[in-house]
């Protein structure tokens, strides 16, 4: 009942919601709204008061007590001139709580049909009621995080916190604070996620990502001391702080909440310790490029992987809006939109029962895709392979995601894309690939073919860093053995999902990428040992042989297959002569890839690219596994047949040339013991990687070793006897491993 003074469309007209409405349309809410009068004391359900639709208190006070689910029973209080049911006129949801009078009041309640009525008539209601909807969520999250800290205590203590805390806003990117900086303010996090990053000893250790509800900071305040991490806001972020004036008041005066707040902290400290997913799951935020057929089946096959992966939760639209009891459709575009707020919540849910997030951004340029990709970890592009004959995919679709990497470069991080392409189940081999890459903004790529589990669960796999990689040294003839290595891995059922190599190693690894078996990899081997590459001698003037047959093998090989169109990630490592650097072939031709890096510098031409002179990549780096490492993230195996210490000087020296000619012409004699020009050659090119290989060692989980050392760089017809050795040292090696080592999948 207003009072006698005012009526009741001047008391509306005074609210935040209202003012500046047109005068006419205050006297339309009066004349269309239905007014509810209370008595102190009474008690009226809020879905009786408001439904989904409004309330405005035009007079008195009341308490609005909502379940324990929502805010742990904790009440609030609202004065007049204040909306009541903001969250529910947004997200069309009733309330279940109740309101109890503490005087006598007036309600004026719109329902859901005036609202719409207001907001066209009233341009800037939507935005207000959607702001105050958006800052009720984040204050329920404060008053649980209080109400559960204190549990039995004062309920005016928390009203009182309520009152002095002030709003903290993060964008993506930017530092709450500082490790070693000094305490001033106790912080909850009301919405978005917090990364925790302590230095300790010259490193960077990664702690639980803390979710909505979390308190923050009160260590070094209840301790007197500083900062003890780096928190990072991983989204857009929203905080209530409490000063540290604030703070040790309330602690002074209610010793209690002191208590229960350490203890707090004490339990988080020993959840941290325990066994336990130290930080929030991954989400996956996947955009279709069109609504094909062929790439919603690719995301059904996807999810189904992942699931088979890790404990992944599939987020869909459909499913966010059978939780909100409504569609998203005509929702504000603006992400304080207290819909959005319900939708962290959501997800938020998801995070904490799964280690992987998969989320439906759609395939429209609308709210809900740009609200999916604010709260992404990765982005993921859907979409098929640029159609037979064309340079680049269609124009609309370049258009659309060069809207979405823009909108999801929000903040001050870049949020990494992945290429996805699916391909039609009766494809052999992606095909131009460079069309979608040539896009730019893509960090890395896969090909998934629909139906096919292979490389749809080889995908999820590197996506979500479990993936199994396998790294193949250089070592010239002895790189045969990792053909056995290779057939004993395939047959032991070790999931391949990433592959590199160095020299030799690269050349094998390409052959296994293309989809060779051993025995296919053993005949294409001996056709090019048939060739005799490596007897083509020139002048010396650049290179002991020339590369005319090198260069014809390489193509018989691998023809113009390129790096990138490859259904197995793929790797190969050469050395740039010109700016003195490792090169990583991950993309370009094949052929070019390994023969760069095998051009045994001073016996082979080296390769040119451009201003780049390429040549055996084993100078730099001649067993990649921790290049293999960093693209898979699970284990990673290692074939290596490179030499360690094998150049050993010769019992009385090097022999003259006429003994070396000598023993080649009476073969019965026994052999001479002394390093050959191609080992010496080989030896000298690694001996400067020499110490890099063992620095990766830390990267290798599963090391084989075949035992070749009896076997020269050169010594290419003995590759029967070199396969069968790496296949030995491979299953020896296989069943030494506990069971629970071997199963990766």
């Amino acid at each position: 009942m207003p009072s006698s003074v005012e009526t009741p469309g001047a008391a509306l007209a005074r609210t935040a919601l209202f003012a500046g409405a047109p005068r006419a349309l205050i006297e339309l809410c009066v004349a269309r709204a239905r007014t509810v009068d209370l008595a102190p004391g009474a008690t009226l359900p809020l879905a009786a008061a408001h439904g989904a639709g409004l309330g405005v208190l035009l007079c008195g006070s009341l308490r609005i007590v909502l379940p324990r689910g929502a805010s742990q029973g904790v009440p609030m209080a609202f004065e007049e001139n204040e909306v009541l049911g903001a969250i529910q006129a947004v997200t069309g949801q009733a309330s279940d709580g109740h309101a109890e009078c503490t005087a006598a009041c007036s309600l004026l309640v719109f329902d859901p049909e005036l609202l719409r009525t207001v907001a066209q008539r009233f341009a800037n209601f939507d935005a207000r009621l959607a702001q105050l909807a958006a800052r009720r969520l984040r204050a329920l999250v404060f008053r649980r995080t209080l109400a559960a800290l204190l549990q039995e205590g004062d309920a005016r203590l928390v009203e009182a916190l309520v009152l002095r805390a002030t709003e903290v806003l993060l964008e993506r990117g930017s530092c709450l604070m500082k490790q070693g900086d000094a305490a001033d303010a106790w912080y909850v996090l009301t919405s978005g996620r917090l990364s925790v990053v302590t230095e300790a000893d010259g490193e960077s250790l990664r702690g639980a990502d803390l979710l909505p509800g979390a308190s923050v900071g009160e260590i070094a305040l209840i301790t007197g001391g500083v900062r003890s991490a780096t928190l990072s806001a991983e989204r857009d972020c929203s905080l209530m702080c409490i000063s540290q004036a604030d703070f040790e008041r309330f602690a002074a005066a209610q010793p209690v909440f002191a208590q229960r707040l350490m203890a707090t902290v004490v339990q988080r400290l020993f959840e941290q310790i325990a066994p336990r997913r130290t930080a929030a799951a991954q989400v996956l935020v996947l955009l279709r490029a069109s609504a094909s057929p062929q790439l919603q089946g690719a995301l059904e096959g996807l999810g189904a992987a992942l699931q088979h992966t890790l404990p992944t939760a599939l987020c869909t639209r459909a499913a966010f809006e059978a939780v909100l009891g409504r569609t998203v459709e005509g929702a504000a575009p603006t992400v304080s939109h207290p819909m959005w707020s319900r939708f962290d919540v959501w997800l938020e849910e998801a995070q904490r029962a799964h280690d992987v997030v998969l989320l439906d951004a759609g395939h429209a340029d609308d709210p809900w895709g740009r609200e999916c990709l604010l709260r992404a970890d990765r982005c993921l592009w859907l979409a098929e392979p640029v159609a037979a004959g064309s340079s680049q995919p269609p124009a609309e679709l370049l258009a659309r995601l060069d809207a979405a990497q823009r909108w999801a470069q929000r903040g001050t991080r870049r949020q990494p894309w992945t290429l996805l392409l699916a391909h039609a189940p009766q494809s052999e081999a992606p095909r131009s690939t460079r069309a979608w890459l040539a896009t730019g903004g893509f960090d890395r790529h896969f090909h998934l073919r629909v139906g096919d589990a292979e490389t749809l669960q080889r995908a999820a796999r590197l996506l979500t860093g479990r993936a199994t990689g396998l790294a193949l040294s250089g070592g010239g003839a002895r790189g045969f053995a990792h053909i056995g290595v290779l057939k004993a891995l395939v047959e032991a059922g070790v999931p391949i999902d990433c592959i590199g190599g160095t020299s030799m190693g690269a050349i094998q690894a390409g052959m296994y990428a293309m989809g060779l078996s051993a025995d296919e990899m053993v005949a294409l081997n001996r056709y090019v040992i048939g060739q005799r590459p490596f007897s083509e001698y020139t002048l010396p003037f650049i290179a002991l042989v020339a590369s005319r047959r090198r260069d014809a093998c390489a193509a018989k090989c691998f023809g113009d297959v390129q790096i990138e169109d490859l259904w197995l990630p793929y790797l190969a490592v050469s050395t740039d002569l010109h700016g003195a650097h490792a090169v990583v072939h991950e993309s370009g031709s094949l052929t070019r890839a390994t023969a760069a890096s095998a051009s045994v510098p001073g016996v082979l031409l080296p390769v040119i690219d451009g201003e780049r002179v390429l040549v055996d990549g084993g100078i730099v780096n001649n067993l990649p596994a921790d290049l293999v490492k960093a693209r898979c993230g699970g284990m990673v195996y290692a074939s290596k047949v490179a030499p360690s210490d094998d150049v050993l000087a010769p019992r009385g020296g090097f022999p003259s040339a006429w003994s070396v000619l000598l023993h080649r012409l009476l073969p019965w004699r026994e052999p001479l013991q002394t390093p050959q020009i191609g080992d010496l050659l080989v030896r000298t090119m690694t001996v400067g990687s020499a110490d890099h290989m063992q620095r990766v060692a830390s990267s290798i989980d599963v090391l084989i070793e075949p035992d070749v050392d009896r076997y020269g760089m050169l010594q290419f017809g003995a590759i029967a006897a070199l396969v069968d050795r790496g296949y030995a040292a491979a299953q020896q090696r296989l069943q030494a491993l506990a069971p629970a080592a071997r199963d990766v999948r």
